[in-house]
This record gives C-alpha cells, sequence and structure tokens, in this order.
C-alpha cells in the first residue's frame, strides 16, 4: 500500500442520551441558536425527514446550531470524543481552521420549542491530517506528519506509529497519496 495524507471523519449524534457534559453543553448552547433562529421563521417543530422542509431554513438552523457550539468546543481542548486509537492512549484532535476556529459541522436532525429532550444533532468532527501507512483488517496503521522538515512520502521512519479501528461513524474526508 501507498502511504497516503489523510484527514478522518467522526459523526456523533447528540441528543437527550448524550452523557458526557461538554456535549451536553454544546447541545444546550445549540438548542437557544436553534430555537432563536425558528422564531424568525415562525417554525415551532422540525425535522429532518419531514415533508415541507425549507432549504433555506435547513441551511440556517445548521449555521445557527454550529455557531451556537463553537464556544463550547473549546472545552474539549481539540479531543474528538470517543475517537481513541486501538491501545486508548491517543486521542485524535480536530483540525482547527485559520484563527483557530474548530473545524466541526452541526446539523438539525429534529428539535422541538419548549422541548430539549426532543433534539437531536449530529456533530461532524475532521481529524488534523495523518499519515496512513497500512490497512490490517479492519484497522488503519497511521502515524503524525512529520514536523522536522522532511518529507513525508521518501521517509520511511515514523516514531509515532499507532493502530484505528475503524467503524461505521468514521470516514475518510480527504485522501492524497504521497
Amino acid at each position: 500500500m501507498k502511504k497516503a495524507l489523510i484527514t478522518l471523519g467522526k459523526r456523533m449524534v447528540v441528543d437527550s442520551t448524550t452523557t458526557n457534559e461538554i456535549l451536553i453543553e454544546m447541545r444546550n448552547a445549540a438548542y437557544r441558536e436553534i430555537i432563536n433562529e425558528a422564531q424568525t421563521y415562525g417554525v415551532h417543530t422540525y425535522a429532518m425527514d419531514g415533508d415541507g422542509r425549507s432549504r433555506q431554513f435547513k441551511q440556517q438552523i445548521d449555521r445557527a446550531a454550529t455557531l451556537g457550539c463553537i464556544p463550547v468546543l473549546y472545552k474539549l481542548r481539540a479531543a474528538i470524543p470517543d475517537l481513541w486509537d486501538a491501545s486508548q492512549r491517543i486521542n485524535l484532535k480536530f483540525a482547527l481552521l485559520e484563527g483557530n476556529i474548530p473545524d466541526v459541522r452541526v446539523e438539525v436532525v429534529t428539535f422541538a420549542k419548549n422541548e430539549i429532550e426532543k433534539l437531536q444533532l449530529v456533530v461532524y468532527f475532521q481529524t488534523e491530517p495523518l499519515v496512513l501507512l497500512d490497512s490490517i483488517g479492519e484497522k488503519l496503521l497511521l502515524a503524525f506528519p512529520n514536523t522536522t522538515g522532511a518529507d513525508d512520502a521518501v521517509q520511511t521512519y515514523f516514531d509515532a506509529t499507532f493502530f484505528l479501528h475503524l467503524r461505521d461513524d468514521i470516514y475518510f474526508f480527504d485522501y492524497k497519496v504521497l
């Protein structure tokens, strides 16, 4: 297998069953922003799979939810919840955009005014770039990119390698052969 520079994505459902305190705080912040946006449109309930959805409204509440979550995301210290290597020692980090803004997108699945327990969000995290060295079954052999200035494509030794189990909620966001 040829080495590749990759970025992974992690899809995470955040709803009333979520137990992570920071994700609960993120859900609450998103809910406030969604309700403010929904009042502008006169909408009291929303389901992504419902009939008569307005594309513009969908874009607006997703944007509002994302913006509402950004301040809370800093409490994660760039660590993606539940995205650990196979040995549970490396918690993968999410990428930061220019200006150190988390590269995270939030999508609203359902909400109802005055019923926060019905709010369901899907959060899409994007990892920092990683070097894919090989795949073995359901595991990826990964390394962090070189920070010494050497070219990752010609480098043969990586000092920080680790395995990551592939799951249904992890996907390739970007893939570039080195």
